[in-house]
């Protein structure tokens, strides 16, 4: 399932993110530069410039598509084969805090509010975006009202 493969690379900024999906790693590094390795081509490094701070990053277990949440809620979508970003203005204001990628294509994401949100992702359209159904129940411990969500 897994091996271990040396690579030729010596960071120069201290890495901030790491992500891995197929053979693709995505290094995110504190000068605002992403950093992508083909571990079929190990020697070529495709270097991205961020706008502004990342967040976090996430990618499909395939490797080819990684999402980046900048500061400011902006989030850009790294294409495949590609060092151009786009920017997914649908998605923008979420604070996403962890990233489901399905096999038909479909992509849901928790928010920090507490969201659950649905969304695919292509190279040239703009993301649908539908909110998953929630439900919250308030339920009484030592007279302090808890309120939580839970998906339908």
């Amino acid at each position: 399932m897994f091996t271990k493969q040396k690579v030729n690379f010596s960071p120069t900024n201290q890495i901030t993110h790491l992500v891995v999906g197929g053979n693709t790693i995505v290094l995110a590094m504190a000068n605002n530069v992403l950093l992508r390795i083909n571990l079929n081509a190990p020697d070529v490094l495709e270097e991205v410039k961020l706008t502004s701070k990342l967040l976090n990053l996430f990618m499909d277990p395939t490797g080819s598509y990684t999402l980046a949440i900048l500061e400011g809620n902006e989030i850009i979508y790294l294409q495949p084969g590609s060092s151009k970003t786009k920017v997914l203005h649908k998605l923008r204001g979420n604070f996403i805090t962890s990233m489901c990628w399905t096999p038909m294509g479909v992509v849901m994401f928790g928010t920090a509010k507490g969201d659950i949100v649905e969304t695919e992702i292509q190279q040239d359209s703009n993301p649908y975006i539908k909110q998953v159904p929630t439900a919250s129940w308030k339920s009484s411990n030592n007279n302090n009202m808890i309120e939580d969500s839970v998906t339908l």
